[in-house]
């Protein structure tokens, strides 16, 4: 079988980078939906590292902190603590469409 190519409207690197860049450090990030006629994917990434300012602080705080580092075409959705430990935020990206681009 081949291989299969998914959409990603924003590199993953932009998204690592920009999570680094803050203090944070991303493990697997794996695409859970996409939609390329609409312009967006969606991905769950493990969280491995927190920066040390946010020892002390709860999840909305971390959730905050992570939306501040991306640029609007990456949106930290949620954050959550499986029973396992650790941390995993949901991202989305996204393009904008034009009706005109759509169409061709």
């Amino acid at each position: 079988m081949g291989k299969t190519t998914l959409y990603h409207p924003v590199s993953l690197h932009v998204i690592r980078g920009a999570a680094e860049y803050c203090g944070w450090k991303f493990g697997k990030i794996k695409q859970v939906g996409a939609e390329k006629g609409e312009g967006w994917a969606r991905y769950t990434a493990e969280i491995e590292t927190v920066p040390k300012r946010l020892a002390n602080d709860g999840p909305m705080a971390m959730l905050n902190d992570l939306r501040d580092c991306f640029a609007v075409d990456i949106e930290a959705h949620w954050l959550r603590q499986p029973k396992t430990g650790g941390w995993i935020v949901d991202i989305i990206t996204r393009v904008t469409v034009d009706e005109e681009s759509r169409d061709n």
